[in-house]
């Protein structure tokens, strides 16, 4: 398993108990859930900068960094509007 260095142990009061750490030189491999055998949903290059969110055992739940892809079925998504903009 690759692991997550930290790089702040302390964050704004804001984020309750959230924090910054920063993934080691091995890089990381993203799981959908905190195992393992959980199956990979990608992976982070060494060096990107994560706001963890709470920790589960040995593993991290993490805010996907900003500009990175999730998806979705469509069929599971209500609200659709294409004119509306983000």
């Amino acid at each position: 398993m690759r692991t997550l260095a930290l790089l702040l142990l302390l964050a704004p009061a804001a984020a309750a108990d959230q924090y910054l750490a920063t993934v080691g030189p091995d890089g990381a491999v993203l799981r959908s859930g905190p195992g393992d055998k959980m199956p990979d949903t990608g992976t982070l290059p060494a060096g990107t900068t994560v706001i963890v969110h709470h920790e589960d055992g040995d593993f991290l739940a993490i805010q996907p960094p900003r500009g990175s892809l999730a998806w979705v079925p469509f069929a599971l998504v209500d609200g659709i509007d294409p004119a509306r903009p983000y």
